[in-house]
């Protein structure tokens, strides 16, 4: 028995009056209070010095491509902070191919065209030109896109006869060459060998790297994790460092297409790989929702009407001459934009229509998974919210559906979001990526509405999609409250959160939507020990929420840092 005195503990569980001790015993909290009752009551108990430092419970971050972030990390670095330019991105790449052996990918993650003078993302022969003897691939920081040199597209065959995949696009220049670039599914064949690669040839090292990354979520104060989108070559690897013993903190699995993540998970409902014994429970391997992508990220799937594309158009245009810069203009043209019958424009790519979305999530709940769908925007949502509608009566009582992402939304479907009781994960952090002059203008859409949702009393959970953006979820709390952007511009000041309401992103709503909450998210008794110690206080300190350090992380009850 253990007892933590001199602290102020927040428990999260309803109230936000701090208590001033706690006592557990092995894993499990046994009961809260004063030093003096809890002392009494254990007089045995080892005490546990807080120095009069705030605590709460551990963070919670559902939706962190944990293990893609590892394979990643491992590889090359093409973040704008080491590649600025393309010219630093080719010399990267050129450096990284040295000495490789034929055959030896080179693979890399994080470049932003943004950074890049005239946005031109990289092609095939600014790669070929840096390491023109060993397959490359370099993945968008969004994932959702790639570019590779002749090499690998070869590899891969991917050639001039090669035809776009359903919601992907092989893009090609005037003469039908393609490019290198790889957009939405059409990364499928590149993804899997690249992959493969780094399971097959680099495995100890990213074993080696996997238990980095796992004492750098402990230093952020992480003690329970879900990765949003697992393969059968991902779970064999989780369940390799889970029997080695590498594995310290609970990772909720959720399953995508073993062909690639974009694609709908067919493969999955129809004929699974998943052996009965592999979906049953560990204590750090616990089997979650059936991911189902139904737009891009770049090119989210928008619906606006003719009124409101023109007015786009002109405060496009209107950015323009004000920077006096085609950027704007080019920022813009990456989505495409199509007319419908519906007398709607239609904006970004849709992985799948309705009906399929239908018949897929039945066979899935059929099977027993919770369903997850990443949408970023409107009318993804809404095919979202229509699938799971058909399906919200049999779908299992132990997780909630969920919707990832949901950044542009409007009234109707917040309100239809919740007569559905559906949980929506975001990510304040990528506010952090936006500036006054890249947000785009869309009358009668509201982007990253966290307000309007936790009014509604919607569930709305905090998370990070590492490797897309930070995993630190003080970074992710400060920008939920303050809504900053790029340059000190604050997005839609009526949509901050109050402290509270940001915390609790990470701790009991984060719980619940992994479907943990009876073991995690407050400090309880009967709750697992998972806490942290911050060195100042985000409800009474002067101090900027993202200039908190995390002091300890405690999981189950022991120190990891």
């Amino acid at each position: 028995m253990k007892i933590l005195v001199n602290a102020r503990i927040y428990t999260m569980a309803g109230s936000t009056r701090p208590v001033a001790a706690m006592a557990w015993d092995n894993d499990r909290i046994a009961r809260l209070g004063t030093r003096e009752e809890l002392c009494a009551r254990f007089p045995d108990a080892a005490l546990v010095d807080a120095r009069g430092n705030t605590v709460f419970p551990g963070f919670i971050d559902p939706h962190i491509h944990f293990l893609q972030g590892v394979l990643y990390r491992y590889a090359l670095d093409c973040t704008p902070d080491k590649t600025p330019s393309l010219d630093a991105l080719k010399a990267a790449v050129q450096l990284a191919g040295k000495g490789l052996e034929n055959g030896s990918w080179v693979v890399g993650q994080g470049y932003d065209p943004a950074s890049f003078d005239g946005l031109r993302p990289p092609d095939r022969n600014d790669l070929d030109q840096a390491c023109p003897d060993n397959p490359v691939v370099l993945f968008h920081y969004s994932l959702h896109e790639c570019v590779a040199n002749s090499k690998a597209l070869e590899l891969a065959g991917i050639g001039p006869e090669s035809q776009n995949p359903p919601a992907g696009e092989i893009e090609k220049d005037r003469k039908g060459i393609p490019t290198g670039r790889l957009i939405e599914t059409a990364m499928e064949k590149v993804h899997l060998l690249s992959q493969r690669f780094l399971f097959a040839h680099r495995r100890e090292a990213v074993l080696e790297t996997f238990s980095k990354a796992q004492s750098d979520l402990f230093a952020k104060g992480i003690t329970r994790i879900g990765d949003p989108a697992v393969d059968g070559e991902m779970i064999e690897f989780y369940r390799e460092a889970d029997e080695k013993n590498q594995l310290h903190l609970p990772i909720i699995l959720h399953f995508c297409s073993n062909r690639q993540m974009l694609n709908l998970p067919w493969d999955i409902v129809e004929t699974p790989r998943l052996k009965q014994e592999e979906l049953t429970p560990s204590q750090n391997l616990i089997p979650g929702p059936l991911k189902i992508f139904l737009d891009g990220a770049n090119r989210a799937g928008i619906k606006v009407t003719p009124t409101a594309f023109i007015l786009t158009v002109f405060a496009t245009l209107f950015r323009c001459i004000k920077q006096l810069s085609l950027d704007p203009l080019r920022v813009a043209g990456r989505s495409p934009a199509t007319f419908g019958k519906d007398f709607r424009f239609h904006l970004g790519t849709l992985m799948a229509d309705v009906p399929d979305g239908i018949r897929l999530a039945k066979k899935a709940v059929n099977m027993g998974f919770p369903l997850c769908f990443h949408a970023i925007g409107n009318e993804a949502v809404k095919q979202a919210l229509d699938i799971i509608k058909a399906v919200r009566k049999d779908h299992p009582m132990d997780a909630p559906p969920r919707i990832e992402h949901a950044m542009i939304l409007d009234q109707d479907l917040i309100d239809e979001i919740k007569a559905l009781d559906i949980t929506i994960v975001t990510q304040p952090a990528l506010l952090s990526h936006m500036s006054k002059d890249n947000i785009p203008y869309m009358p009668g859409l509201c982007q990253m509405p966290f307000k309007s949702l936790v009014d509604k009393g919607i569930r709305l959970s905090g998370s990070s999609d590492w490797p897309v953006d930070s995993f630190d979820p003080l970074l992710a709390i400060h920008h939920a409250v303050t809504r900053e952007t790029i340059g000190g511009y604050i997005l839609d000041p009526h949509e901050a959160l109050s402290v509270e309401e940001a915390v609790n992103l990470y701790t009991s709503t984060a719980a619940h939507t992994l479907g943990c909450a009876r073991d995690a998210g407050t400090l309880e008794p009967e709750k697992r020990a998972d806490f942290i110690v911050l060195d100042a206080d985000p409800f009474m300190s002067d101090k900027e929420i993202k200039n908190i350090n995390i002091l300890e992380t405690w999981v189950a009850g022991e120190k990891v840092y």
